[in-house]
């Protein structure tokens, strides 16, 4: 489904509405969690470099942290860095739904800011295709689960066109970078019949 919105005039948001954010999203959303659940995803930004953090409640400063800011398509993800010097994975939804103190609008657009350039740096020459597509996929993943009509559901909330647009261009951003080691994926039209 997302492939077909990979050509440039669309993933540039000339077609794009609300409707189009939520249905891609939704569908982006299982197809991630599908390759999370096969172990096909690619690697999660900072994965077996942070800290379990158990059973309790933690304390300390979130921020979104990128693995290298020289090289943009690794990608990165919120942290938890705690009193007591560890750093933990957070999510969106954490920051939005489960913690205290946290300035929402900021914290979303810092978010949307970071998926809009990943989803930009991930052709980059020097860019390992296994790498940023699993980046971009973790970091749209976090957005879309932080956005969905409720806990229980798969389907996803837009509200603004701006959103709509950068889910659409970050899930075909994946969809053409994944087709650099998932050869099936160039055989898929881009038009529907």
């Amino acid at each position: 489904m997302t492939r077909r919105w990979s050509t440039p005039g669309t993933a540039a948001g000339a077609r794009v509405d609300l409707r189009a954010g939520q249905i891609v999203g939704t569908s982006a959303l299982i197809a991630i969690r599908a390759r999370m659940a096969l172990g096909v995803a690619g690697p999660t930004p900072f994965a077996g470099e942070l800290s379990d953090p158990g059973v309790g409640v933690l304390g300390g400063h979130s921020r979104f942290q990128q693995i290298d800011p020289a090289e943009p398509w690794r990608g990165g993800r919120w942290v938890l860095e705690a009193e007591d010097g560890w750093h933990y994975p957070l999510t969106l939804s954490m920051l939005l739904f489960d913690s205290s103190g946290v300035l929402r609008d900021p914290a979303l657009d810092e978010h949307r800011a970071a998926l809009r350039a990943l989803t930009e740096a991930v052709d980059a020459a020097d860019a390992d295709p296994f790498v940023s597509a699993g980046a971009l996929d973790w970091l749209l993943y976090d957005w879309l689960m932080a956005h969905r009509e409720s806990p229980t559901s798969g389907a996803i909330e837009v509200r603004k066109l701006p959103d709509a647009q950068m889910i659409v261009s970050a899930a075909a951003a994946v969809a053409t970078t994944r087709s650099h080691f998932e050869h099936a994926l160039l055989n898929i039209p881009t038009t529907i019949p």
